[in-house]
């Protein structure tokens, strides 16, 4: 700002002063703000801040299942569906932030009272939210002794539809998420 204005207008616009970095990971070294003013008469001398930078968990974390698809056997009984090279990385690789939270297994297209996701031989439903924390790089122990589809009717699927699919939603302690689908493929 230059020219005559009360002081209110110059305090005004220095607490209006912002700071932005369009970088990705930005630098964490403090940035040094000088503000001098002036009058007429007069130059003040510098006055001096300081601005800190946080780093911040802002990348999601990336979901790998293996494998994409399986396949299920009519009247099978349980399958698992999540494999033991399935994993979930911290986006932005910070150890602080590779712990998953929550994972959300839902199967998108069921058939009503057939259909079910199974996890550690207790739950059963066509939805399950996980909740003990594991690490991202121990997706599968998380998940042991596993999760499984199964179709309870005996005679196998009562629909012609040949697959189902199951959404995963990975979600790490910020709450950043990822999802990727399996598909169930009905022999």
């Amino acid at each position: 700002i230059t020219g005559p204005a009360p002081t209110s207008t110059y305090e005004e616009v220095l607490q209006m002063i912002l700071f932005s970095d369009n970088v990705p990971e930005p630098n964490n070294t403090a940035r040094s703000i000088m503000v001098t003013v002036a009058n007429s008469r007069t130059i003040s001398g510098p006055a001096n801040t300081f601005l800190y930078i946080t780093a911040m968990n802002d990348k999601p974390p990336v979901l790998t299942l293996m494998p994409p698809n399986v396949t299920y056997t009519e009247g099978g009984g349980p399958i698992d569906i999540v494999g033991a090279s399935s994993t979930s990385i911290d986006g932005d690789n910070l150890p602080e932030h590779r712990t998953i939270a929550l994972i959300v297994l839902s199967l998108v297209n069921p058939i009503p009272n057939e259909d079910t996701l199974v996890y550690n031989w207790t739950s059963s439903a066509t939805t399950l939210n996980i909740t003990t924390p594991c690490t991202s790089t121990n997706l599968s122990v998380c998940l042991s002794p596993g999760v499984r589809y199964n179709n309870t009717n005996p005679n196998g699927p009562s629909s012609s539809q040949l697959y189902r699919t199951v959404n995963v939603l990975v979600c790490d302690q910020a709450s950043n998420c990822d999802q990727k689908n399996i598909t169930i493929i009905i022999e």
